[in-house]
This record gives structure tokens, sequence and C-alpha cells, in this order.
């Protein structure tokens, strides 16, 4: 996001098809232009693959911008270039639960990744959201559990830049259970998550849950 213009990184276009859509439904058609710069991985070897930058300028650019920034942060300092300070807005639990799916479908659809394991026997469906922002990956996690999908953090890698990147991998059996994730705009990942079945036997599905005794039970409830 910058003063004139707003970038969005999208491979197949979808995501890039929908946004250009809002834009010239909220702002008018007239003004409105998009760039498409490639960025190929033979030339990035960081990146998992070829990508394509799209570029948005238009009438109110600079409203949009400015509102989107204090909503989301991602400012530049010695360590990242932005990335690793962005986070959701302050708003999204107090939020109704349409836009908390929406904005679910929104991050997997960009930064996020639905695809099919083949790691095992049997092919499994495995959805993930992945950022260098520990309070944004925290933050994407709160917002599954506020849907009821159980969505743990963890490590991934030291980035090339030197920096730590974080994973939250969301419950297959919990997501589809949701199912909101059918309504993704990046049509690969939408079908890929409607199309993999998943097991939802409750013989497949385990609680957290930690057995402790009696007594302690008795200490600790008087103080619940």
């Amino acid at each position: 996001i910058g003063a004139r213009y707003i970038h969005l990184a999208d491979n197949d276009g979808y995501n890039a098809e929908f946004v250009k859509t809002y834009l010239s439904n909220t702002f008018g058609k007239e003004g409105l232009s998009t760039v498409v710069k490639e960025f190929r991985k033979t030339a990035h070897a960081e990146r998992f693959g070829d990508t394509k930058r799209y570029t948005f300028s238009f009438n109110g650019v600079v409203e949009l911008s400015k509102t989107i920034t204090e909503w989301i942060g991602g400012e530049r300092d010695e360590n990242t270039a932005g990335s690793g300070n962005k986070h959701l807005p302050e708003f999204f639990l107090t939020a109704n639960k349409d836009f908390r799916e929406g904005l679910l479908c929104g991050l997997i659809a960009t930064d996020g990744t639905c695809c099919v394991s083949h790691a095992k026997n049997n092919p499994q469906l495995m959805v993930s959201f992945t950022s260098t922002s520990f309070r944004l990956v925290r933050e994407v996690s709160l917002l599954c559990k506020s849907l009821g999908i159980p969505a743990p953090v963890t490590f991934s890698k030291i980035t090339e830049a030197d920096n730590s990147s974080w994973i939250v991998t969301l419950s297959t059996v919990y997501a589809k259970r949701n199912g909101c994730l059918s309504k993704m705009a990046h049509d690969t990942k939408r079908d890929t998550f409607v199309n993999t079945p998943v097991s939802e036997s409750p013989e497949h599905v385990k609680g957290d849950h930690v057995p402790f005794p009696e007594y302690i039970r008795d200490m600790v409830w008087p103080y619940l």
C-alpha cells in the first residue's frame, strides 16, 4: 500500500479481479488503471514460484490507502519492508460473523495456502497462513478460533532477509464444518477446499484436554 497505489500479489489474478471490481463499483471506472508485473522464481530464489503483482491506481486511492494503513499497519523499519509489522484491524473480533468469515477467506486467498498433500498414502487437505509478523499470525489464529476453527501457531523458517516466518495451521475438520472457505475469491484454492474430502467422523477428532486429579479440581473450582 502506498500513497498513490495499492499493490496486490496474485499469480492467478482471481483476487485482483475481485479487488478491481470492488474499486470500480466504489470509486468509479474513470481513472482506474491496473499495471501487472511478473516475478520469476528463477530471478528470485526466495519465492515459492512465479508470481504477479497487480498495482491499482484510482480516484480516492490516497484516502483508502490511509484508512487501510491505519487498520492493518505495515510500516517499514530496519527489519522489514512492512510485512513484519502487519496486523488485523483492532475491531476484528467485535465484527459480526459474516465479516470475520470474509476476512479469513481474504487472508487464505492471498497470503494463505490451500492445497492437497500427497506425503502419505491418502491425499490430505492442508490449509494454512504464513507471515513474518508474529502479531498477525496470532491474530489470525484468534480469528479462526472465534469461528470455531482450532488453528495453532508454529515456527516456519528463517527467510532470506533473516526474519522469522510463522505459520498458522487450520484444522481442516473444523474448517469444513464451518464452510466459509468455500466462498473464497481464489478459484483454485476454493475448488481445492470444496472438492477435497475430509473425514468428520468423531473418532478422528480428538480434543486437547489434559486430565488432572479430582483434588486439583477441588482446589481450583472455587476460584473459577
